[in-house]
């Protein structure tokens, strides 16, 4: 499951996740189970306004290192490449 966001284009965090969905470039989200409860909200509600589906993680440090930085990640988007399919990293 983590796999699938470390080959594909993604943003990462919060207001770039919210900037996806609300763009309609979101295709997936990856929401940690140990995010603070208020941005869970802001994130569920958003995805689930917009039809994008959610997938959680256990915990924050997971999604950090599937995204490939060096920090905690709360949350996280796969991005949608022009026909609405995954956008893939070039060199994977």
């Amino acid at each position: 499951m983590l796999d699938e966001i470390s080959k594909s284009q993604h943003v990462v965090g919060t207001k770039q996740t919210l900037k996806a969905v609300e763009q309609n470039n979101a295709l997936k989200v990856f929401l940690a189970k140990d995010t603070d409860e208020a941005i869970r909200e802001k994130i569920v509600k958003i995805c689930n306004k917009n039809h994008v589906a959610i997938e959680e993680v256990d915990r924050k440090e997971e999604l950090g290192k599937a995204c490939n930085i060096s920090l905690d990640a709360a949350v996280a988007c796969i991005l949608k490449n022009e026909e609405g399919g995954i956008r893939f990293n070039a060199n994977s």
